[in-house]
Parts: C-alpha cells; structure tokens; sequence
C-alpha cells in the first residue's frame, strides 16, 4: 500500500532496505547497493570495487553498532551529523587496511 502511494504520489520506488540478523541484505537490498555504488563510482571517477568496499565496510560497522546500542544502550544524548564523505575511496579503503 505505501509502495503505491511512493509510485502515485511521489512517482519514486520503495525500496526497504532489509537485513538478516548477521547482516545478510535481501536481494532487492543488495540491488539498490549496487547501483548506488556504481552512481558513486561513475561521479567521483573512482573504481566500482573500492566504493562498494567502503560502502559494505561502512554497512558492517553501522549494523555492529546498532546492535552494541541495543545490547549496551547509547552513552550518550547527541550524535555527530557532519560526516564528511571521502574524496577517494581507494584511499580510504587503503587507510582503513581493506582489501579491494
């Protein structure tokens, strides 16, 4: 239902991005990471395999942490919002020792 409302009103996609409990995505997740990983690539002229590292890298330690947040509670009342996205992702991924 809300699918035909995003389709109708908005003239989008609804994509819900879902997870297994150790972190497997569902194939129309892993769909929708692939292509945003190939719009990042293309617009920053940065290689497929480091953008969908750092992104996977990047979804790992969300998950990881949501799950420490429910196990431990949050410690603290803010957040930070000003993350700043890398401006070459191999690097990133270099720095961060991932292997592409």
């Amino acid at each position: 239902m809300y699918n035909d409302r995003i389709m109708n009103v908005e003239h989008g996609i609804f994509t819900p991005l879902v997870f297994s409990l150790n972190g497997i995505m569902s194939p129309e997740c892993a769909q929708y990471h692939k292509y945003l990983a190939q719009k990042i690539a293309a617009k920053s002229e940065q290689r497929y395999s480091s953008v969908i590292t750092l992104i996977r890298t990047k979804l790992s330690f969300l998950i990881l942490r949501a799950c420490l947040m429910c196990v431990r509670g949050s410690r603290s009342h803010t957040t930070s919002s000003n993350v700043v996205p890398p401006a070459n992702y191999g690097h990133a991924a270099a720095d961060a020792r991932i292997d592409n």
